[in-house]
């Protein structure tokens, strides 16, 4: 990674497809992700997994210090993606 970090042209690119994938929908998002998780390697699969446990703890924390704040983030988001609220199963039959 230090040999990566200190090339000015892998620097550039990296830049250049951060903010291209700022301008994503979620979908957009979680499909790009997928695919580049289907042509990772073991070792880039242990990686991602260990930032993605690394930010659970750090969005855990942050939940028990700030737990009104995640709320009302959930609440806005939910008024912003009708089709992101919990889908739910009626077992009655009308």
């Amino acid at each position: 990674m230090a040999a990566v970090t200190l090339d000015q042209s892998f620097k550039e690119e990296l830049q250049h497809v951060d903010q291209w994938f700022c301008y994503l929908s979620d979908a957009e998002r979680t499909a790009t992700i997928y695919t580049l998780l289907q042509h990772s390697t073991p070792v880039q699969t242990r990686f991602f997994m260990n930032i993605l446990q690394q930010q659970k703890k750090r969005d855990s924390v942050m939940t028990l210090s700030e737990p009104g704040k995640r709320k009302k983030e959930e609440r806005k988001a939910k008024k912003a993606h009708p089709l992101a609220r919990p889908f739910s199963v009626s077992t009655s039959r009308e």
